[in-house]
């Protein structure tokens, strides 16, 4: 399985067993069509045992690999004028600021995951190409932020961050 052991097949039938629905399959280290064989594998387990997998990539490779839908980044949400994808496929967006929530919702995406809610305590702040270290720590909603931004907006939306 490319570079996953068989410790990521067992946690994740272990997370569906114990009820998760929907999984995201997301990539730090390359883009999403270098593990297309375990993405595979991941979307035969979450089906198997009544899960779905949406895939952080592009709304083709969603399409090409069968995930049940894809998570945009913000980038590539705001580069969406419309739904990527036809009904029946999850849509999803990364979101951190309200521009980019309206844009989720004029969009017709699903849910949304909203961040940086709180300080991430330790680690490395990213595995993105750019720095975001000043972005986080400058750009906190907090618990308060997070409620009145997501009050304006129509759809679920997931914290992030901390």
């Amino acid at each position: 399985l490319d570079d996953y052991t068989p410790a990521f097949v067992n946690e994740l039938s272990e997370y569906i067993m114990a009820g998760v629905r929907l999984v995201q399959f997301r990539s730090r280290k390359s883009e999403p069509k270098d593990h297309k064989r375990v993405i595979k594998e991941a979307i035969e387990i979450c089906h198997g045992l009544g899960a779905e997998l949406i895939v952080n990539a592009t709304p083709e490779f969603a399409m090409e690999i069968g995930a049940a839908g894809v998570h945009l980044t913000g980038e590539r949400l705001l580069q969406s004028a419309k739904r990527p994808l036809p009904a029946g496929y999850w849509v999803a967006a990364s979101c951190h600021n309200m521009y980019e929530l309206n844009h989720a919702v004029n969009t017709g995406v699903d849910f949304c995951v909203l961040s940086q809610v709180q300080k991430k305590e330790s680690g490395p702040s990213s595995g993105r190409k750019r720095d975001q270290t000043s972005f986080f720590t400058e750009n906190i909603l907090g618990w308060n932020g997070f409620s009145e931004m997501v009050n304006q907006i129509p759809l679920p939306v997931y914290a992030l961050g901390g």
